[in-house]
């Protein structure tokens, strides 16, 4: 993860967020600390304070669309697959599957899978 936020970065997210209404479901406070942000990245280039840009990926996390949410969560679920896969040798017997697991689509649809999957306890 990168240890700083450019302008253009913070700026694009603002944008989007304030198009998709996703802006509005932020607390009165991270609506402030990212306004705040947004400000001071505009005069300086970049925020580059270690806590701050933690704070405020979080937030930046929460605003992204389905889609990016999605994607991260079928490139977690991709490299568990991997990892087990190739622990168990699939690759020399099915050599299609690194070709799947690679494929943006694909990796697309298991992070949807993922994150519409109901609840379970236990």
């Amino acid at each position: 993860m990168d240890d700083f936020i450019l302008y253009p970065e913070l700026e694009r997210c603002f944008r989007v967020s304030m198009r998709n209404g996703m802006f509005r479901r932020l607390s009165r406070i991270q609506k402030a600390f990212l306004r705040a942000c947004l400000a001071f990245a505009r005069r300086v280039g970049a925020i580059s304070s270690r806590v701050v840009v933690s704070q405020l990926r979080d937030i930046l996390r929460f605003l992204a669309p389905p889609r990016m949410k999605a994607l991260e969560a079928g490139l977690r679920r991709v490299r568990e697959m991997f990892k087990c896969f190739e622990s168990r040798k699939v690759f020399r017997f099915a050599p299609q599957v690194k070709r799947w697991l690679m494929d943006e689509s694909y990796q697309l649809w298991l992070g949807f899978m993922y994150l519409n999957e109901p609840f379970r306890i236990g």
